[in-house]
């Protein structure tokens, strides 16, 4: 019982210290979208913050590849 009490008191610090890297990684996206979004040229860098929002992961590009296809149909 004492293992099993050990086990589940480790994987919910796992989970609380997850969660605050979490958020805190959430709030350190938001701060930098924010700051980027600041600068000169403000249309540019407010396409690179929704370009940078779109998921992307190796050799699974075809969400990218949507967005940058449906991007360019809007500025043609």
């Amino acid at each position: 019982m004492r293992k099993l009490t050990l086990i589940f008191s480790y994987l919910n610090n796992t989970n609380e210290i997850i969660n605050l890297l979490f958020v805190n990684f959430v709030k350190i996206r938001l701060i930098m979208s924010q700051e980027v979004s600041n600068i000169e040229p403000v249309e540019v860098w407010k396409n690179f913050v929704l370009l940078n929002q779109v998921p992307r992961p190796s050799k699974k590009e075809e969400r990218v590849i949507e967005f940058l296809i449906s991007f360019a149909k809007k500025i043609i």
